[in-house]
């Protein structure tokens, strides 16, 4: 993942903080006051020697990746904070998920949950690697579909789907239980599908409708 936006111009260079998720602005909000907050530090042709060194040890490749930035030897840590990494996020969205799925028609099926939202991101790995194109998995279960998510947006398919990978995997890639179909309904599956696409279970305006996860 983008840990850091590094913005340049012919006098200064600014970085910026991308551990945030992304929020939506409506058209009348002043981007400025958003983009100040997620500010870490600017450079300017006016900056002392000791900025600029910081900008070359601590923001250097090798300084992030051995974690100076992250050192309490510096006030930099203090606006970056790893419980948004996009990693730690999807396990709250998934966890999230977990909850919202049981209140809504799957209580006492935790099985079953697991089960739906285990086979998503490993479809969506597969999708991501480029194996379920070139399989034409989905194309397969349905004509016309191009990714997990135009799968989702139908239970018959989507189970088409879970039973090529039983098929496939000899039944080891979290098989199909028992009365789960009739059980998950396309309301579920909407679930799943927000789960993946942003993490908002709200109903609430989107900064970006096809906003991934993973």
């Amino acid at each position: 993942m983008i840990l850091l936006l590094f913005a340049q111009s012919d006098t200064e260079i600014r970085i910026y903080n991308c551990f945030e998720k992304p929020v939506y602005l409506p058209d009348n909000e002043d981007l400025s006051n958003k983009l100040d907050s997620l500010e870490i530090v600017k450079f300017d042709e006016c900056s002392d020697s000791k900025v600029v060194n910081d900008l070359l040890t601590i923001f250097s490749r090798i300084g992030v990746d051995c974690g100076l930035l992250w050192s309490p030897n510096y006030e930099f840590h203090k606006q970056v904070s790893t419980k948004r990494r996009l990693d730690k996020f999807l396990v709250n969205c998934l966890k999230s998920t977990a909850c919202t799925l049981e209140q809504r028609g799957l209580e006492g099926n935790s099985e079953i949950i697991h089960a739906l939202l285990m086979r998503s991101l490993f479809v969506l790995f597969l999708e991501d690697r480029g194996a379920a194109k070139e399989a034409g998995l989905y194309e397969r279960v349905e004509k016309g579909a191009t990714s997990y998510f135009d799968i989702l947006k139908s239970p018959e398919a989507t189970y088409r789907l879970f039973r090529e990978l039983e098929k496939h995997f000899n039944g080891n890639i979290f098989p199909i239980i028992e009365n789960e179909e009739n059980l998950v309904t396309p309301k579920h599956l909407d679930l799943i599908h927000r789960c993946f696409i942003d993490g908002d279970l709200s109903d609430q305006p989107k900064l970006l409708e096809e906003w991934r996860l993973i």
